[in-house]
């Protein structure tokens, strides 16, 4: 290997550890976020309730708010284990390498990617 193609490598690597830092760091703001959205929802239903208001419509909004900051944290969580080359165990949430077919805390089989299944 010439030093034009260990250069190049090396960039490659630098770009790609430095597109997984930025993604860490959405995930963690979001899932920071979705915590201040909770606790809106919570200041939300405690107003409701001390004035005596429907509790379903006040929280409507809030939880709306909630749902879909979840929705882009596991589109997040999903480019972040693609990059990887891993996957989540949706019953357990333990991170397991992609070709696992059982997640190994919980025993629990793994959906299979589709393109496995062709």
């Amino acid at each position: 290997m010439d030093i034009r193609e260990f250069a190049k490598s090396v960039k490659t690597g630098v770009e790609k550890e430095v597109d997984l830092q930025k993604l860490r760091y959405q995930i963690s703001c979001k899932k920071r976020e979705i915590e201040a959205l909770f606790a809106d929802a919570g200041r939300t239903a405690a107003g409701a309730v001390a004035e005596g208001g429907d509790l379903y419509e006040a929280l409507k909004a809030p939880l709306a708010a909630v749902s879909d900051a979840q929705s882009e944290l596991a589109a997040l969580e999903k480019e972040l284990s693609r990059l990887l080359g891993r996957k989540c165990c949706p019953a357990c949430g333990t991170w397991l390498e992609k070709d696992e077919r059982f997640c190994h805390s919980c025993g629990k089989k793994m959906p299979q990617d589709e393109k496995e299944d062709a």
